[in-house]
């Protein structure tokens, strides 16, 4: 009987200790999870900010891309427009050059 009354205690013990030593794990598991929920969170605010500071950049980029093929190709219609003209210009001094020639050596 004596040995039976001596040991009980010393199981509720140590289910009790187990038990405390369980919550206190449980508590810290839970702390750890709010942390690292709270930094998902912030993560998740940082990718969302970082997501839209691309698509501004990404736009005016594009935008500044359309520009330049535009101003572009503005340039390169003007170039052509002078190109022809110069071209115009010599063949009406070639053609002059040409009657010249035909007054004088005629």
């Amino acid at each position: 009987g004596a040995a039976s009354r001596l040991r009980s205690p010393s199981v509720l013990e140590v289910r009790e200790k187990g038990y405390e030593r369980l919550k206190e794990e449980l508590a810290k598991a839970q702390r750890e999870l709010k942390l690292k929920d709270e930094e998902c969170e912030r993560l998740s605010k940082v990718r969302d900010q970082l997501g839209q500071e691309l698509e501004e950049l990404t736009a005016s980029l594009f935008e500044e891309a359309h520009k330049m093929v535009r101003e572009a190709n503005i340039k390169q219609a003007t170039a052509e427009k002078q190109l022809k003209e110069a071209q115009g210009k010599i063949d009406v001094l070639q053609a002059e050059v040409a009657a010249l020639k035909t007054l004088v050596l005629s």
